[in-house]
């Protein structure tokens, strides 16, 4: 009967210790979502409430995103993730000024570049670059 309880006693052990890891990895992963929602609600007021640059290349913009990977069991952690992390980055830190040119030979006539609504196009346009927003720590800094 002695050793019937004791492994009895190791089964509940490990049972409380699978209860405790997954408790921890559900917090964490409660606490990645309030970042996720804070830094998607954040980057929706820079870019006008639909999370896409309006005229990006020419045409409606990549959507941006966040998601997260939960990691570990007792000592969870989580890391969020830009998604697509090029366009947080512009949106974040901004761009310099910089010269537009098309990257297609047979596009590199005087049709090049369409910009705007009327029938004018160039070959290569000056763009005046961006301002970053910082709307990612602004996002982060507020779901803290």
């Amino acid at each position: 009967m002695a050793t019937n309880s004791a492994q009895v006693f190791g089964q509940r052990i490990i049972n409380y210790g699978e209860a405790i890891a997954n408790a921890n990895k559900t917090a964490v992963t409660a606490a990645a979502m309030v970042y996720k929602g804070s830094v998607l609600a954040s980057g929706a007021k820079f870019t006008g409430g639909d999370l896409r640059f309006s005229r990006w290349k020419g045409k409606q913009g990549p959507r941006l995103g966040a998601g997260f990977e939960v990691t570990g069991g007792i000592n969870a952690s989580a890391i969020l993730k830009a998604k697509p992390f090029g366009v947080w980055w512009l949106l974040e830190q901004g761009s310099p000024p910089h010269v537009m040119t098309p990257k297609s030979k047979r596009r590199a006539g005087a049709k090049a570049l369409h910009m705007g609504s009327g029938p004018t196009f160039y070959a290569r346009v000056n763009h005046p670059g961006r301002k970053g927003t910082n709307a990612w720590s602004i996002g982060i800094k507020a779901g803290t």
